[in-house]
């Protein structure tokens, strides 16, 4: 009552001047089939990329990561303390629970604490697939740098094991795909689809892949204009997304998927108008900033910046 903005729009509500939110299934886009929602018993991965178990011996030194607002150390047998541990910043705890510090770290990485990581946080929220730790967006993100460090060095903890989980990781997205109908569905979709077309395309689970391509596809005219600038106003968003976009991109070529044409298509015209970003001062840093990765992590996509660093 106090609030003359909500006043008013609940005024117009009431004389039928302002229109209600259109009615929306929770989680299910319109553009996916009804019958997408799978069962256990369909998901049986084949031909996927070969993932051979990660051998590496045990952290004998301390591990310093990159969160974000904050660079951590963790000593040997801490691990586990991690991801126990009760931040004041959510967005810390998320990128814990995504292993956000993976593709910072690059290849400079101790194997060792990375399959030491995995193993302390599979033991810890490897069984109950709720909270936080499971959030769609998380599960996501942490599905795919698990996956990155794993076709390059072998997957961590116990082969099968991790397997079985990662799989789970997209049902888990895809039960609970973030979409809230056309006036509230955020870049999270596209986000949630991006996992599930990496995770299936690495695992050789062709639902997995169908859907996630399906729903890059479909989301990326809400998240870009016609231009191909981001819609959200940020240039280190707009970085984010083109490179989530480029990445699916590159996986779809290597796989020889119909996706490839338009998600190149996609990703084309989203690095054309990043260009605009590329100033002799720097890239600006226009409206959000993400907690995923430093601005500095993707200027890599500008023109006339080094290639070879960061993503």
């Amino acid at each position: 009552v106090g609030d003359p903005i909500l006043r008013r729009w609940l005024a117009a509500r009431i004389l039928g001047s302002e229109p209600a939110v259109p009615e929306f299934a929770q989680g299910r886009p319109p553009y996916l089939d009804p019958d997408v929602w799978l069962t256990q018993s369909s998901l049986a991965g084949s031909n996927g990329v070969p993932l051979p178990p990660l051998r590496a011996d045990p952290p004998s030194n301390s591990l310093e990561i990159l969160l974000p607002g904050s660079r951590i150390k963790i000593k040997t047998g801490d691990e586990q303390k991690l991801f126990d541990k009760s931040w004041d910043d959510i967005e810390i705890s998320l990128a814990v629970h995504r292993f956000s510090w993976l593709p910072l770290a690059g290849s400079n990485v101790d194997p060792g604490w990375v399959d030491a990581m995995w193993r302390a946080w599979s033991s810890r929220h490897g069984k109950e697939f709720n909270g936080w730790a499971w959030h769609p967006y998380t599960a996501a993100e942490r599905v795919i740098n698990i996956l990155d460090f794993g076709r390059r060095m072998g997957l961590p903890g116990d082969a099968a094991d991790t397997r079985r989980l990662l799989s789970a990781h997209g049902q888990i997205i895809l039960r609970n795909l973030e979409y809230n109908g056309d006036h509230y569905t955020s870049n999270h979709l596209s986000n949630n689809g991006r996992g599930l077309f990496l995770l299936g395309l690495t695992l050789g689970i062709e639902a997995f892949a169908d859907i996630g391509g399906k729903i890059l596809i479909e989301e990326a005219s809400r998240i870009f204009a016609p231009s191909g600038i981001l819609r959200e106003g940020s240039s280190h968003y707009h970085l984010l997304l083109t490179r989530n976009y480029a990445s699916a991109w590159l996986a779809a070529e290597a796989h020889g998927r119909p996706e490839a044409s338009p998600l190149k298509t996609i990703s084309g015209t989203a690095l054309r108008a990043a260009s605009a970003f590329s100033l002799s001062g720097g890239l600006p840093l226009i409206g959000d900033i993400s907690p995923d990765c430093p601005p500095e992590f993707l200027t890599c996509l500008l023109p006339n910046n080094d290639i070879t660093a960061g993503w």
